[in-house]
């Protein structure tokens, strides 16, 4: 359908502003894109809070909206592939910066959903 489409859509354009693809559709698989170093130094060096003046969101913003996205959409399968793909990143170093704010819907909401899921 026209609507699924456009979801699919958008979510392979926030996996690539995220220098991220979508390896496998059927299993919701990530792997990185090419380039993707510099789009991580890109989207860490983005300031802690949204302001009008930023150009890029925080990244932990990104990712509490891709999530929020995936399981308001019940695509909990792409949802979890997701907190698996940053668990990995993160502990490889790639993502060494990352950090979830401690009262972030991420953390107080997404993560223990996921978690009981996995």
């Amino acid at each position: 359908t026209p609507t699924i489409d456009r979801v699919h859509y958008s979510y392979l354009c926030v996996l690539s502003y995220l220098g991220w693809r979508l390896h496998c559709e059927e299993t919701g698989e990530l792997d990185r894109l090419r380039g993707w170093k510099q789009r991580y130094a890109t989207l860490l060096a983005a300031p802690p809070t949204t302001t009008t003046t930023s150009v890029l969101p925080p990244l932990d913003t990104v990712l509490t909206a891709l999530l929020t996205f995936l399981l308001g959409m019940r695509l909990v399968t792409f949802a979890t592939r997701l907190v698996l793909y940053i668990v990995d990143d993160a502990k490889a170093g790639r993502l060494a910066h990352l950090v979830i704010p401690e009262g972030s819907v991420v953390r107080t909401t997404l993560l223990p959903i996921l978690s009981t899921s996995l």
